[in-house]
């Protein structure tokens, strides 16, 4: 049996940034026909290998990278979520299965381990850069839900899933 995997709740501070960012947030997308990025550092929480170990791989999403993305960081600028200067525009949609509360969506890629604080209902995009990564979703009672990749889409296609949440 795994073990829990508490993420801390946004506090109003950081869902009144979150809102006050809207409005960049759609011009680094340069697009309004889609959702924009709701993903910002006091979003999200890093894990060490310790804390996903007691993850289950076969409950998870896996899913290809896109061997056009560009690096994560390009001169420490963190370009890979800001589209209109070349930062990845790969989405996969993912969702849990035969689960309809809020759940949180988590990632473990070569690089990177963390879970997104924001909590979600359904279906959420969340981009893919250069190499492949597996997602996990995380109830808000921090029990692990199997989750599907749905579909695969890019910003500013304007795809049947533009206007899920960009995580």
């Amino acid at each position: 049996m795994a073990e829990n995997l508490h993420v801390r709740p946004l506090g109003w501070v950081a869902r009144l940034a979150d809102t006050l960012m809207i409005p960049l947030m759609y011009l680094a997308s340069g697009t309004i026909k889609e959702s924009p990025q709701q993903t910002h550092l006091w979003n999200n929480t890093k894990l060490s290998s310790e804390e996903i170990r007691h993850l289950s791989r076969e409950t998870m999403a896996h899913c290809s990278g896109d061997p056009t993305a560009v690096s994560r960081y390009i001169c420490g600028i963190p370009v890979f979520h800001i589209p209109i200067l070349g930062g990845w525009r790969m989405y996969v949609v993912l969702e849990p299965v035969e689960h309809d509360q809020e759940w949180h969506v988590g990632w473990t890629a070569e690089d990177t381990q963390g879970v997104s604080r924001v909590a979600i209902r359904g279906p959420v995009r969340t981009l893919i850069g250069p190499g492949d990564a597996s997602f996990f979703g995380v109830t808000v009672e921090g029990e692990q839900v199997p989750i599907r990749h749905v579909a695969t889409g890019y910003i500013w296609k304007h795809g049947p899933y533009a206007r899920l949440p960009l995580l």
